[in-house]
């Protein structure tokens, strides 16, 4: 009698240990993969930013609950600091608060451009994704008052719920203007 590969590779999962059962698990089976197998293409996790529509019928972007994180800089003395106590902290009190206005910065970016593209897809927002224009990095960029790698930076890795469902922000840009 002949065994098919599967029994065979059944039979051999079944005399495995649980330890060889795990590498064998996680040899074949990734978060990754999982993903692909499914032709799931969209972001993961909680988006950052939220869309909805105001009183006055303007759609305003803002963060979800938890984005952004809050962040302070806080005087502590040199006693404090030391590598004895386990702390890393930056060097200077004027240091702690460049860096808190830099993440704060970066955010207040990300809200802007944001905002930028929203407010240029009332089709969308109203219609759905098959009403998705694609919005020019350069447009955008000009309506923010910030370079166009900015925007991308800005834009990568952020997600965004809408009325029709969670967005990577990136979906909506493209590189030039789209043809009409």
């Amino acid at each position: 009698m002949k065994l098919a590969p599967r029994m065979i590779a059944s039979m051999n999962v079944l005399q495995a240990s649980v330890p060889e059962l795990d590498r064998m698990i996680k040899e074949k089976i990734s978060a990754q993969k999982v993903i692909e197998h499914l032709g799931w293409s969209g972001p993961l996790g909680a988006p950052e930013l939220g869309v909805s529509c105001d009183e006055n019928g303007n759609w305003q972007v803002f963060y979800r609950k938890g984005h952004p994180p809050r962040l302070l800089a806080t005087r502590l003395s040199a006693s404090e600091t030391n590598a004895e106590n386990g702390f890393a902290l930056l060097p200077t009190n004027e240091d702690g608060e460049w860096f808190v206005e830099s993440i704060d910065q970066r955010y207040r970016t990300v809200l802007v451009v944001a905002q930028a593209i929203m407010t240029r897809e009332p089709e969308f927002l109203a219609n759905g994704p098959a009403h998705i224009r694609g919005q020019a990095l350069a447009v955008i960029a000009n309506d923010c008052g910030i370079h166009e790698t900015t925007v991308e930076r800005a834009a990568a890795q952020k997600t965004i719920e809408t009325p029709w469902g969670v967005f990577d922000l990136v979906s909506f840009l493209v590189p030039t203007a789209p043809q009409s």
